[in-house]
């Protein structure tokens, strides 16, 4: 299908015939509805992306994309046919899809409860309640302004939720991945961040780094500026429960990690611990299953490793616009390993020694 015909749809400008012709088009399979979904909120999105391109975006702007996109999707310019609307707004009526230079965010507003946050977050926000779930995909990096104008910037592979507005008594979010905050200052107001692992952070406004990957097997708070309380329950095999409390102070870090139970602080390095900020990747003694959990999240890519006795070595190195393959070029001239890549796939195996 051509794809000026489809926008020329998406706009309400086709004739009877053409449009008929898209609809047939789209109930031929999923991947033309999917295909159509994502051109729709695209092409509703307007000069949206445009801005977007420079870094922030408001809440107004968001509402305002989103009523767009609902228009378009639920108004008179959306019913395409009787057969494939029903469809199309299943998948489609609450996708905000923002594409813009470095930037892939998904954005989902829905009136409802996120799953997500049913699940994770102990229902932390209230049955009616606006919120928004933003994502970035592996590979790529974002930056989002919060209702209280809080920033927040996400390295790859990373999740928020958030509410369109923030309760009186406290601002309240859902976070995984790994981020940077610089959470505005309200004495009266705090902010409680809750991770799906069970890490709570309590802020009033400071600078603070968070890494909480749902596949790693520990969880950290690193704080730049200010005073932040970070709280977990510590479940021990055998034993009670135990609630642990910590205040970080300026340079402080903090380690939840699932192998030991228990919390380790320690002087912390604010410089590697935000080089992906700065577009750098910083490997010092590294275990190579950290190493190359890092890269496929660097660069979206799946790296299957064949030998798990790869695993058991360390690699040290600092990157910055280098591709995979001049990574793994790297890897594999200081190591024993050796590579294919096959698509998306990176193919690791032990190298032979002569």
């Amino acid at each position: 299908m051509n794809k000026k015909l489809l926008i020329k749809d998406i706009s309400g400008k086709t004739t009877p015939e053409e449009k008929k012709m898209v609809a047939e088009w789209i109930d031929a399979n999923v991947l033309n509805k999917q295909y159509y979904i994502d051109l729709m909120n695209v092409v509703a999105m307007g000069d949206f992306c445009t801005n977007a391109n420079k870094g922030s975006i408001s809440e107004d702007e968001k509402r305002r994309a989103f009523d767009t996109v609902r228009a378009k999707i639920g108004g008179e310019e959306g019913r395409k046919s009787k057969s494939i609307m029903p469809q199309i707004l299943k998948y489609a009526a609450i996708l905000v899809v923002v594409v813009s230079s470095g930037l892939n965010l998904y954005q989902y507003l829905s009136n409802k409860k996120v799953k997500e946050s049913v699940v994770t977050a102990e229902n932390i926000f209230n049955e009616t309640e606006v919120t928004y779930t933003c994502y970035t995909d592996k590979g790529v990096k974002g930056k989002i302004v919060l209702p209280d104008s809080s920033v927040v910037w996400l390295n790859s592979d990373s999740k928020i939720i958030y509410p369109h507005h923030f309760s009186s008594d406290a601002r309240k979010l859902v976070f995984s991945g790994e981020g940077y905050f610089d959470v505005s200052k309200h004495p009266d107001w705090p902010m409680d961040i809750v991770t799906p692992k069970g890490m709570k952070v309590e802020v009033l406004g400071t600078k603070f780094h968070l890494r909480s990957y749902d596949d790693d097997d520990h969880e950290q708070a690193t704080l730049f500026t200010g005073r932040i309380n970070v709280t977990k329950t510590i479940h021990k095999d055998g034993t009670a429960d135990e609630y642990r409390i910590v205040e970080l102070k300026p340079n402080e870090s903090v380690i939840f990690s699932d192998a030991i139970k228990s919390d380790i602080v320690s002087t912390a390095d604010t410089v590697k611990s935000v080089a992906w900020r700065r577009g750098e990747l910083i490997f010092d003694k590294t275990p190579m299953s950290e190493v190359f959990k890092m890269l496929e999240r660097w660069h979206g890519m799946d790296i299957v490793v064949k030998d798990s006795t790869i695993l058991n070595h360390t690699f040290t190195a600092a990157f910055s616009s280098e591709s995979m393959v001049q990574i793994m070029e790297l890897i594999k001239f200081t190591t024993y390993v050796d590579y294919k890549i096959v698509g998306n796939k990176v193919i690791v195996t032990k190298r032979e020694v002569i």
